[in-house]
Order: C-alpha cells, then sequence, then structure tokens
C-alpha cells in the first residue's frame, strides 16, 4: 500500500492517491463420511476426500483532487479503480472399497472470476461555521467475468450504476447537532456466492454458488440528532435509518423428496428496511440516581424463494428499555434494567409468527476494603410464542468476587460463579 499527498501553494488545493495490492492463498484438504438414513428405507453412504486451492488478487487505487472555488467553497474530483481475482480449484474423489479414489465430477470445479470497475465523481462542498454540505454524483462501470471447467463459453456481464451522495451537518448551539446523509452503493456477490461449486459439507443441506448472480444496487439514508446539557447531564440521542436494494441478494431454497435442502443465492426484485432508535438519559440528584429510557423500532420487507415460489415477508421488530442506576460514593452501586422486544413476522404464504420476550435484570457492586469487589447479576428471562403455544422462564444468578492489584490497579484476579 502506498499513499501519497500533496498541497500546492494555493490553500485548499491538494492531490492525493492510494494504490494497494493484496494477494491471499488458501489450501486445504478434508474427509466426509456421513450415513444417512431416510424414512423410506434408503441408506446414504459417503466417504469423500476433498482438495482445494484458493487464490486471490485484489488491485485497487484511488485519485482525489480538490480546488478550493473560495468562500470555503469547494469541488472535489475523484477516480476509483479496482480489480478483484479469484481462482478456485476443489477436486472431490469419492473412496471405495481396496483404498480406490473415483474422481467425482459433479462436485470438482475449476473456477476464476474477475471483477473490476472504474468508478469516476465529482463532489461540491461548502462549509460554513454552523454547518457544511456536501453534494456530487460518480459513474461507475463495472465488469464481471466467470471462467468454468468444462464451459465453452465465459460469463460475462457488464454494468454501468450513478451513484449520488449528499451530506449535511448542522452545529446547533451548544452540544447540539443533526446529521443527514444519503449514499448509493454497489454490492458485488462474493467468490463463494459466485462459484458452482456444491459444497455438501453438511450432506443434508447443500450449498451450491450462482455464477449468474448480479450487483446489488442500495440507496441508504441515515439521520441522526443528538444532544448534551453538561450542566443538566441531561443526554438525548436518536437516529433513522433506511435502505432500498435493486436486485437484492437472497438465499433461495429447495427440498427433494427426501427433504435434502438445496440453498442457492439469487437476485430478487428489491428489499426495504427502516429502523428507528431513540434514548433518554437523564439523573436524579437527590437520590444519587440516574435514569435512561430507550426504544428502537425495525421494519424489513423481503423476498424468500422456496422451491422456486416467491414468498413475501414482512418483519417488525420493537424493542424499549429502561434503566436505573445508583451510586453511594466509592462503596455500592445498584442498578436494575428491564428491557421488552416484541418480533411479528407476516408471510405471503405460511403461519405468521410472533415472538414476545422479557427481560428484567438486576446487579450489585459492593467494594470492599483492601480493593475486593464482591459483583452479583441476577436476569429473569421469559419467552412467548403464542402462535405455537410456547412459554418458557429462565432466571440466571452470577456472583463473583475479585481482588485489584498492581500499580493504578491495572492488575486484577476473580473468581466467577456462573448460574449458581
Amino acid at each position: 500500500s502506498i499513499l501519497f499527498r500533496h498541497r500546492f501553494p494555493k490553500a485548499g488545493r491538494t492531490i492525493s492517491s492510494n494504490p494497494e495490492f493484496r494477494t491471499g492463498l488458501n489450501d486445504s484438504e478434508g474427509t466426509l463420511q456421513a450415513v444417512n438414513t431416510f424414512a423410506d428405507g434408503l441408506v446414504n453412504v459417503l466417504d469423500q476426500e476433498n482438495k482445494q486451492e484458493t487464490e486471490h488478487y485484489s488491485l485497487s487505487t484511488n485519485l482525489a483532487y480538490t480546488e478550493p472555488l473560495g468562500n470555503r467553497r469547494y469541488l472535489e474530483a475523484n477516480y476509483n479503480y479496482r480489480q478483484n481475482i479469484n481462482k478456485v480449484d476443489r477436486q472431490v474423489y469419492d473412496l471405495e472399497e481396496g483404498d480406490t479414489r473415483l474422481y467425482n465430477e459433479l462436485l470438482s470445479n475449476s473456477y476464476t472470476s474477475d471483477y473490476q470497475y472504474h468508478r469516476a465523481g465529482m463532489n461540491f462542498r461548502l462549509n460554513r461555521r454552523e454547518y457544511s454540505l456536501t453534494v456530487g454524483s460518480s459513474l461507475q462501470h463495472t465488469d464481471l467475468t466467470g471462467k468454468l471447467l468444462g464451459f465453452e463459453d465465459d460469463i460475462r456481464h457488464s454494468y454501468q450504476n450513478v451513484l449520488p451522495t449528499l451530506r449535511f451537518n448542522y452545529e446547533f448551539t451548544g452540544n447540539r447537532r443533526i446529521d443527514f446523509n444519503y449514499e448509493t452503493m454497489v454490492q458485488e456477490p462474493t467468490i463463494r456466492q459466485l462459484q458452482p461449486v456444491v459444497d455438501n459439507s453438511n450432506s443434508l443441506n447443500i450449498y451450491e454458488g450462482n455464477p449468474e448472480l448480479r450487483p446489488a444496487y442500495m440507496h441508504q439514508w441515515r439521520l441522526n440528532f443528538s444532544t448534551f446539557d453538561p450542566g443538566t447531564l441531561i443526554n438525548f440521542f436518536s437516529f433513522v435509518n433506511a435502505s432500498y436494494t435493486n436486485n437484492a441478494i437472497t438465499n433461495a431454497q429447495s427440498y427433494t423428496d427426501r427433504l435434502i435442502r438445496i440453498t442457492q443465492p439469487v437476485n430478487v426484485s428489491h428489499n426495504t428496511m427502516i429502523s428507528g432508535f431513540a434514548s433518554l438519559g437523564f439523573p436524579v440528584k437527590k437520590l444519587n440516581s440516574r435514569f435512561n429510557i430507550g426504544a428502537n423500532v425495525r421494519q424489513q420487507e423481503s423476498v424468500n424463494l422456496i422451491n422456486s415460489v416467491a414468498n413475501d415477508i414482512r418483519s417488525q421488530n420493537l424493542n424499549g428499555n429502561l434503566r436505573y442506576e445508583y451510586r453511594l460514593k466509592e462503596l455500592f452501586d445498584f442498578n436494575l434494567r428491564a428491557n421488552y422486544t416484541v418480533q411479528r413476522t407476516k408471510y405471503q404464504f405460511g403461519d405468521d409468527q410472533q415472538f414476545f420476550n422479557q427481560t428484567y435484570s438486576a446487579e450489585t457492586n459492593l467494594y470492599l476494603p483492601k480493593l475486593f469487589n464482591f459483583n452479583t447479576n441476577f436476569d429473569y428471562m421469559l419467552f412467548d410464542n403464542p402462535g405455537f403455544d410456547f412459554s418458557q422462564r429462565i432466571p440466571m444468578l452470577n456472583m463473583a468476587i475479585s481482588k485489584q492489584f498492581l500499580k493504578n490497579k491495572s492488575g486484577e484476579l476473580k473468581l466467577s460463579a456462573l448460574n449458581v
């Protein structure tokens, strides 16, 4: 990796570049022995050896140039190039009686993938005392080539994507801030997702790559707000995060007559996600205490494929928590916590599910003379699923005693008992 930066005599005019090269080699050998007995009486015996050699090469570089426009305004030009080359050679042999090794063509494969992109863009940046703004866009051209042993034609795909960007932050008076970010990105498939190699290491759950997989294109929005009053020690933080993904990569599952599951990554039209979080903390000085209240919500819509049938799934997750802390000088502290989680999942085909989980916790720390500490932590967990008439209660008590030593209490010896 090489980093180059240069500042020109004109204030604000800069240029930088950072080329980088990575390489990795991984050789593995394994054996697979499995005996599966199915309900129809079939007994399937696997006795195999496998050997896989993987080579990875990555070359990337970026070039960035900044030109000042006056009055704390800047124009930024950038160019990025990246190339990932992966070579996989997997050989699988079936072991027969008499130490005979038979080459298994269905599970063996040799594959090379070459993923590279060029991305060029321009941004405008404006800096002020209270706020800053960056707006821009880039154009990315992507080429994906795959060479498969036994196939005459190479797999070739090319994509062009426009990637806009917007960033804005504002500093209010005091310790108060708001940030907004919008960005787009291309998520290329991994080598495991692309290589058409059957992984039968779990013979009842088989995984197979998909060389026709396309990169996913994601839009992401994020809004943050935070404030802190050093006089009252009241703090508040919140964020909203949303994403929309075209050509989203998901796992398609199919089942054979004997219920062997086959998983393969595929592209679906889109996935969406939105989540929000808020947290408020404030002290009660008369009680030497502090309260923290938080909540977060998440909703996700996705598509799942089972036996080539698309199933729309909508999941909602709501979580709330409450925390109380009490501290008596350097002698004793005590805190209580409560956490509630509700999760609902609705399927286009199939039964909907709902989970309701609760956790109540209490923790104490007693600071004894000669740097001895005694700690207890009690959790009471409740799990409920009305759809399956499932209910479970789990108490958990942990205890520990510790001794601090060495300069500045940098050493600690602790004896813990879990699930007393």
